[in-house]
Order: structure tokens, then sequence, then C-alpha cells
């Protein structure tokens, strides 16, 4: 009966990958009016991590890359776009990410995309 105990928990593990596409799904964010942060919904804000450390996201028709530097069972991801840094907080579950930076928050659920 361990083994499979083992094999279970290895699944679940194996289901926090950060390398999933992103839909966001709410936020908080301290300097963005609500009116803003409706559309920024709205127009879904999608965020894909690939495995060769890079990330793309979509906002309606705005696209944007960058690269990331994330240890898996870490609490902070760091992401880099146009040679600027930003340090996040980071909480990742099997189908849900929500990154934080102060007082501002993102909430996201995993998509098919």
């Amino acid at each position: 009966m361990k083994r499979y105990g083992l094999i279970l928990a290895v699944f679940l593990v194996g289901c926090t990958s950060l390398h999933r596409n992103w839909l966001a799904t709410s936020a908080t964010m301290k300097d963005v009016d609500s009116v803003t942060l409706s559309r920024i919904m709205e127009d879904s804000l999608v965020y894909s991590f690939h495995k060769d450390g890079t990330y793309t996201y979509k906002l309606g028709w705005m696209e944007g890359a960058g690269t990331y530097l994330y240890r898996r069972g870490s609490d902070s991801i760091w992401t880099t776009e146009s040679g600027k840094t930003d340090a996040y907080g980071i909480r990742l579950d099997r189908d849900d990410m929500t990154l934080f930076s102060g007082v501002d928050t993102l909430y996201f659920i995993e998509i098919d995309y």
C-alpha cells in the first residue's frame, strides 16, 4: 500500500508545475482603479510559462515576453522584460496561481490555450 501512496504523492507534486497557461481571474492593485481592473479581466490576461525559462503574455491585442527564474517549491519568482527585473511572491497550487508584490495581487487559474 505504501507504494501507491508514493505514486499519488509524486502525481500531486507534479501537478503544481508553473509550466502552463494561466488566465487572470481577479486582481487587487493599490494604484489601479476598479474600471481599469475590470477592463484587464475582460480583455483576458493570459500568461504562459515555458520550460526553457521564458514566458509570454497576452492582454487583448497586446503581447509581451521575457524570461523568468523560479525554483519549484520556492515562494518567489523573478521576471525580466526589456532589461527590467521584478520580483514577485508566488503561491502555486494544483489549478491556480497567485502572484503578489506588496499589496498588489493577481489571481490565475490554469487553462488550455
